[in-house]
């Protein structure tokens, strides 16, 4: 036997790398049998790699080790402490690309959230699992995965759902000849089939499917193989084999020590002789049933027994007892219920950190990418930032001495004006005053520049169709002062050709174009404007 061989090897290993393989090896291979010496083997893996420091050397054996644990205490129900190892082991195995390992743990944590009832993030999570298969080819595991899936619509009181996933699930174990997986589908068709009223078919899945157990030597599937074909007898109506197949399912649990499974066969009998209205039977399978729950702490199968005592309490019409069994029920379907939203709590949390971890992995893949391109982009920005500078000081430059001009001219003709305008002719002063103005005017020509290059530079514009003969019309409107007052002339085509650009610039140019021609041009002052289409397109 492959267990035996294992441990045989694992006494005589000498090296820490040995010891961690083999003890990972085992550990998976005793999951079903022996769950916490499962979590023991992989806490001894664990050990041996921090010791010794084999973090980075044997990763995929520390991501077996965290699924082996996990695994171990899903077995145990206690899904608090299952699922932190799970999800670190999801983790690990992803950044490793290592789909077996991802698989496993994927459908463990999937398998946490069916028990707490958390039915849609189980499916995301076994789906999620089944296509990992798919794309790996691995047969074997998408059997068992199908299987769960039809298992968690059955949960859900989905059965025409659950059909197709347990019958591809049965396909494929007919195809493998893996026995105790064909029991497995066997016995979910049976479920199925039964609660859709097709009890013909639903008792001939039942006896295929303990067939498989006995070849296969499963007890476990076994009796829960009897209890699920005794459910399809009780609602039949077939009371007496109905009884049979749950004291068949409650006598080999306890052979095996399946204590879970022995307490849900008793509540099942209790059900039985309730239908029938035996009420000392069923009151004695009931109380069996809660003596056995209290024994092994479950308060989802307290509750349950508390709730059939209540049933047969109302029979009799003991209705001191009915309430009494009626508070107990509804205290542990409390508990129940807490336990469940800590479970949920704990699970939302791991999923969490599993979400983070696998951020942290896109960023550090990304990383070296990320940097070379923030250094390019700083050195686009320093260069930008320096040809602007310059252009800068360029315009400070020429902007300086074309303010200095006008703002000489004008400090001179004021101190002309205010030192000796008692001596001045009229028209002198009115030459100089005339001077003055103009050199105003010709400052604000330079700071509507300067403003229209501080625009230029700290505005976001899109190009965008302008309407040219409206721009060049509004320019002119604006300047029909100035042209009168120089006695200007300025033609113009009745239409210019729309192009690429931002309105009120395009204007500014305009304007500045046509107010240069009248001040600088000479007399007289006519001008046309006009434009030349150019074969690349522009004007």
């Amino acid at each position: 036997m492959i267990i035996d061989v294992l441990r045989r090897q694992l006494a005589h290993a000498t090296t820490p790398s040995e010891k961690i393989t083999i003890s990972n090896t085992l550990a998976w291979e005793l999951l079903d049998s022996n769950a916490r010496e499962t979590i023991a083997l992989g806490q001894e893996a664990l050990a041996i790699i921090r010791h010794n420091g084999l973090e980075d050397v044997l990763a995929a054996e520390m991501a077996q080790a965290w699924l082996n644990i996990g695994a171990g205490y899903e077995r145990l129900a206690e899904y608090q402490l299952a699922m932190p190892f799970l999800a670190d082991a999801a983790a690990a195995f992803e950044m490793l690309d290592h789909d077996d390992g991802l698989i496993n743990a994927t459908n463990g944590i999937g398998i946490i959230f069916l028990h707490i009832g958390d039915y849609a993030s189980f499916l995301e999570y076994a789906f999620r699992a089944l296509a990992l298969c798919h794309a790996a080819g691995n047969e074997e595991r998408e059997m068992v995965l199908l299987n769960n899936i039809g298992h968690g619509y059955l949960r859900q009181r989905k059965y025409e759902e659950a059909l197709p996933y347990i019958e591809q699930s049965l396909v494929l174990a007919e195809k493998l000849h893996a026995l105790s997986s064909q029991g497995d589908a066997h016995d979910n068709l049976c479920r199925a089939l039964g609660k859709l009223g097709q009890y013909e078919a639903a008792v001939a899945h039942g006896r295929r499917s303990i067939a498989f157990y006995e070849q296969a030597e499963r007890s476990a599937g076994l009796a829960e193989a009897w209890n699920s074909l005794g459910e399809v007898y009780l609602d039949r109506g077939e009371f007496e084999t109905a009884v049979f197949s749950f004291h068949q399912s409650f006598q080999i649990a306890q052979e095996i020590g399946h204590r879970f499974e022995a307490v849900a066969a008793q509540l099942h009998l209790g059900k039985a002789w309730l239908a029938q209205k035996q009420y000392d039977e069923a009151k004695k399978a009931g109380l069996h049933a809660l003596k056995q729950a209290d024994r092994i702490n479950s308060p989802a199968l307290q509750y349950k027994s508390h709730y059939l005592l209540y049933q047969i309490a109302c029979g009799l019409d003991d209705v001191a007892e009915a309430l009494a069994h009626h508070i107990q029920y509804h205290e542990f379907v409390a508990v129940v219920f807490n336990q469940e939203a800590d479970a949920r709590k704990s699970a939302l949390e791991a999923i969490y950190k599993v979400r983070q971890a696998q951020k942290e992995t896109e960023i550090y893949q990304l990383k070296s990418v990320a940097l070379e391109r923030e250094i390019a982009e700083r050195e686009r920005i320093a260069a930008a930032l320096q040809q602007q500078n310059e252009e800068l000081n360029a315009f400070a430059q020429t902007v300086a001495h074309d303010l200095k001009s006008p703002i000489s001219l004008m400090i001179s003709f004021a101190e002309l004006l205010h030192d000796d305008l008692a001596n001045l002719a009229p028209e002198t002063v009115a030459q100089i005053t005339k001077s003055i103005y103009t050199g105003g005017y010709k400052m604000v020509e330079i700071i509507d520049a300067l403003l229209l290059l501080a625009g230029v530079r700290s505005q976001q514009v899109t190009p965008e169709p302008v309407d040219t003969t409206a721009v060049v019309a509004e320019a002119h409107y604006r300047l029909q002062a100035e042209i009168e007052a120089k006695q200007g002339v300025i033609t113009k085509p009745d239409t210019f050709p729309p192009v690429l650009g931002y309105a009120p610039w395009l204007e500014k140019v305009w304007k500045n174009y046509i107010s240069n021609c009248l001040k600088y041009d000479g007399s007289p002052h006519h001008r046309t404007l006009g434009f030349t289409a150019q074969n690349d397109g522009c004007i």
